[in-house]
């Protein structure tokens, strides 16, 4: 299947709300929504709310409350009609490794394995384009004109989702010839290239002992900030934040390095995104 062409397959986009960012801390799904549908076609869609069975912390992001789940369906019993949306085609998300690790804590729970179909991350393939002006869903969404926007509700976002895949795709492969294993590993290496470079900036500038100005995606909001690094991992480092007053650790492949000609006025919180 991964030697045939990318544009011919059908791309199954999804996305979830949930009480919270970490399926393996016991947060759940509340919100699912699909959308599938090929190349020139018209999406179709399909989303439900769920009930956790346990209470819920009331966020900002996607707003929904404990008694917007009230009488809902839980996931045992959504399971055979998402098995049916999943079905036979190339599965699309933004930040999928997010959006899989929440899945695959849902099945468990009902007793089922999930098993991950040929995944392509928009996230990484957004990381394959330099220049963009961001790589949130948001920022994404709005930079191309998408005719869906993203509202942090499961159906706008795996809508968005599902027509930016192939506006992407249709920048990075103008004549139309990749497979779906090359459109695969351009995702995946669009996002380890760009943590290279970071990762690099990062260790330079820790063996000079020199602060950097860094742009930032925390969990609900996207900043600015000087930073003093202590300690630097692959994965996280530990700095002295400017911003915060104190010693933070932050997550590598969430930091963009800015220029160094940067000041404090550049500071900035705008409202959520969805990379996490």
């Amino acid at each position: 299947m991964t030697s045939l062409k990318i544009w011919d397959q059908e791309l199954i986009s999804l996305d979830l709300e949930t009480t919270g960012l970490r399926a393996t801390r016991g947060d759940r799904v509340i919100e699912v929504a699909v959308a599938r549908g090929r190349r020139g076609e018209q999406p179709r869609s399909w989303s439900t709310l769920l009930n956790p069975g346990k209470n819920i912390r009331t966020t900002g992001i996607h707003g929904l409350t404990e008694a917007d789940l009230e009488g809902q369906p839980t996931f045992p019993e959504i399971l055979p009609k998402l098995d049916e949306w999943l079905a036979e085609g190339i599965f699309v998300a933004h930040h999928a490794s997010v959006d899989l690790s929440f899945l695959s804590a849902e099945y468990r729970r009902a007793g089922r394995r999930f098993s991950a179909p040929p995944t392509l991350d928009t996230l990484g393939l957004a990381r394959s384009i330099p220049a963009l002006p961001g790589r949130s869903l948001s920022s994404l969404s709005s930079n191309y004109g998408l005719p869906v926007q993203p509202n942090h509700r499961a159906e706008a976002d795996a809508l968005a989702t599902w027509y930016l895949s192939w506006t992407l795709l249709e920048q990075l492969d103008p004549t139309q010839s990749l497979s779906i294993q090359d459109a695969l590993e351009l995702g995946q290496r669009g996002h380890s290239e760009e943590r290279k470079q970071t990762l690099l900036q990062l260790r330079e500038a820790f063996s000079e002992d020199r602060p950097l100005w860094v742009e930032y995606q925390g969990v609900e909001e996207r900043s600015r900030r000087r930073i003093h690094l202590r300690r630097v991992g692959s994965k996280e480092v530990i700095a002295w934040c400017e911003l915060r007053q104190e010693e933070r650790h932050f997550r590598v492949d969430r930091i963009r390095i800015l220029p160094p000609e940067s000041s404090p006025t550049d500071y900035f919180r705008p409202e959520s995104t969805e990379e996490p």
